[in-house]
C-alpha cells in the first residue's frame, strides 16, 4: 500500500477559499491524501469478511504569514464552520486540492504575524 502522508516541503502557493495566502519559509505541513484502511475478520464458516473504511485526509500544521485582511478571512472560515476549497502547490510543482473543513479551535495570531491552521475532509487529492 502506498504511503499517502507527505511532508509539505517548500510551498509555492496556498489558496484557501479562493484567497491566496503566503506560507512561511519554515512551513512544512503534513499532507494526507485519500486513503482506505482494511480490516479482515474471520467469519463463523471459515471465510474472511473484509471491511473497508475511508480515513479523513487533509493538511495539518500549515503555517501562514498574515497580510492585511488575511487573519479576518481565516477567522471567518472558522466561524462559518463549512467546507472550503484548499489548494497547495509545492516546490516540486505537485498540486494538492480538495474541499476541507477547518479543524480544531480558531487559529490565534502570533506576535510575529503568523498562524498555524489545519483542515480535514473526505478527499484531498494530488491534482498534478
Amino acid at each position: 500500500m502506498a504511503n499517502n502522508n507527505v511532508r509539505g516541503g517548500t510551498l509555492l502557493d496556498v489558496r484557501i477559499n479562493g484567497r491566496p495566502y503566503n506560507p512561511t519559509n519554515d512551513s512544512s505541513p503534513n499532507i494526507n491524501t485519500v486513503r482506505f484502511d482494511y480490516e479482515n475478520e474471520p467469519t463463523g464458516n471459515g471465510d474472511v469478511h473484509t471491511i473497508r473504511k475511508r480515513r479523513f485526509c487533509g493538511v495539518t500544521d500549515l503555517e501562514l504569514s498574515m497580510a492585511s485582511g488575511d487573519f479576518e478571512a481565516i477567522s471567518e472560515i472558522w466561524e462559518a464552520g463549512t467546507e472550503v476549497e484548499v489548494t497547495i502547490q509545492r516546490a516540486d510543482e505537485s498540486v494538492y486540492g480538495g474541499l476541507l473543513m477547518p479543524e480544531g479551535e480558531a487559529p490565534a495570531l502570533s506576535g510575529d504575524g503568523k498562524v498555524t491552521v489545519s483542515f480535514v475532509g473526505r478527499e484531498f487529492l494530488k491534482i498534478n
